[in-house]
């Protein structure tokens, strides 16, 4: 039965051209050969390396997954040490932002108090002057009152004189 794309074997023309069984994206490598493709019953070749073990895929596949799987570890160690080393950056970074985030909110804290100093300072030198007045008429107030004492005391040793005499 055809489909709609246009036949049994069609592909979508999103997926571009079919690729043939030997474009399989491996670098130097063959895929490995099926029961469609060499016939059905074919034996699977065995080789022997030379440790004496057994392989299921020729020396040169084997040798290049045994080079891939290296090269995967190493990728993957040398990936795992960046990783540490990032986040020992993040670390040291969110550490220098804590201390510099502290040292802007003092810097904001001394900036305020020197900017209401001024008031302050206006605000203590009103209430000096007021005490300072304050003070100034009961100063007033005592040395009126201390010359009207010294009056009478004069007034009273007149009169007393004045009655002892006679």
């Amino acid at each position: 039965m055809h489909s709609v794309l246009g036949g049994a074997g069609a592909r979508p023309p999103s997926l571009g051209p079919a690729r043939p069984p030997s474009a399989t994206g491996l670098r130097g490598v063959a895929p490995p050969s099926t029961a469609s493709s060499a016939g059905a019953g074919a034996p699977t070749p065995v080789a022997v390396d030379d440790l004496g073990r057994l392989r299921l895929l020729p020396p040169a596949v084997a040798d290049a997954a045994e080079s891939l799987r290296d090269e995967t570890r190493d990728f993957a160690s040398r990936l795992d040490e960046f990783l540490a080393l990032v986040q020992d950056l993040v670390e040291v970074v969110d550490a220098r932002s804590k201390e510099i985030e502290t040292a802007k909110l003092r810097a904001l804290a001394l900036r305020t108090r020197a900017d209401r100093e001024p008031a302050r300072r206006m605000t203590e030198l009103n209430r000096l002057s007021y005490v300072l007045r304050e003070r100034q008429l009961e100063l007033d107030r005592l040395t009126a009152q201390h010359e009207t004492y010294v009056k009478m005391e004069q007034e009273q040793k007149a009169v007393m004189d004045a009655l002892t005499f006679k």
